[in-house]
């Protein structure tokens, strides 16, 4: 197992226990991310449980307003569509906190290449292949060009 670069690592022969492996995963976590990964784990478990109760409970109540609107009985149909937004409501809430979890912060993170990067990339790759050696040079050098427009006059 390795950190996102390579820089760190810890050879895992396929036979640890799953306490080794946790122990490894958390120490390579730990070494790269800012925050906790264990309180990350624990609370994003916790998220979990909660996703588990708000898909079961909004499932249940769409079950029960498509029988209320079989019944024609579309006033408590309405009732249980006020619950159903106010769980969805939740489960989007529930899906920010489980955003806020998981952003750990890498404390190496890579740099963000910018306009400037990418223009010395190029620059540097037209120098290393010899000033241009393109298509395009080679037409402009010699000096014919073809398509509309460009033939020779008869």
């Amino acid at each position: 197992m390795t950190s996102w670069d390579g820089k760190f690592r810890r050879d895992l022969d396929g036979r640890q226990t799953q306490k080794k492996l946790w122990g490894v995963m958390n120490r390579i976590l730990t070494i790269e991310y800012k925050k906790n990964p264990q309180t990350a784990v624990k609370n994003w478990l916790r998220l979990l449980n909660r996703f588990d109760f708000l898909d079961s409970r909004i499932g249940e109540l769409r079950d029960q307003i498509a029988r209320m609107e079989e019944k024609g009985k579309t006033g408590r149909a309405r009732a249980l569509e006020a619950k159903l937004s106010t769980l969805e409501k939740q489960k989007e809430s529930a899906l920010e906190e489980e955003k806020k979890i998981m952003d750990l912060v890498l404390k190496r993170a890579p740099k963000k290449k910018t306009m400037v990067d990418f223009d010395a990339e190029s620059a540097a790759e037209v120098k290393a292949g010899g000033g241009g050696g393109g298509l395009l040079d080679r037409i402009r050098k010699s000096g014919k060009r073809k398509g509309p427009g460009n033939e020779p006059d008869r």
